[in-house]
C-alpha cells in the first residue's frame, strides 16, 4: 500500500519557514530551485514574499514522526553491486583510482 503524498512545511530543512523544502518534497524537486523561484519573484516585485507568507500560514508543519512517502516508482537507488560497477567503469573511463573519501573523525 503506498502513502498518499501530503503538503507540509518541512521540519528538517527549514531555512526560514520550511515552506519551500515542502513544496519541493511534495513536488519531488530540488528545493534550491525552489528557494531561487522565490528570490526571483521577490526581486520581482513583492508577490513572491507574499505568497511565501500565505503559504506559511496555510502550509501545516510537518508533524513529528512523519514518514515521508517512498521514491516514485522511476527513480532507483544503486545497490552496493551496482555502485561497484559503475565505479569500475568510472576508472575505466578515466584511467585512474577514484580517491577513498577523507575521514573526518581522524582530524579530531
Amino acid at each position: 500500500m503506498t502513502q498518499e503524498k501530503k503538503l507540509y512545511r518541512s521540519s528538517t530543512d527549514v531555512t526560514l519557514g520550511g515552506v519551500c523544502a515542502g513544496l519541493a518534497d511534495f513536488f519531488n524537486m530540488d528545493p534550491t530551485i525552489i528557494r531561487l523561484i522565490f528570490v526571483a519573484l521577490f526581486l520581482s516585485g513583492t508577490l513572491g514574499f507574499w505568497v511565501y507568507i500565505i503559504l506559511w500560514i496555510v502550509i501545516p508543519m510537518e508533524p513529528a514522526g512523519y514518514a515521508k512517502p517512498s521514491r516514485p516508482a522511476g527513480e532507483t537507488v544503486l545497490d552496493a553491486e551496482s555502485a561497484e560497477s559503475v565505479q569500475a567503469e568510472v576508472v575505466d573511463a578515466a584511467g585512474d583510482e577514484i580517491p577513498e573519501p577523507i575521514d573526518l573523525d581522524d582530524f579530531e
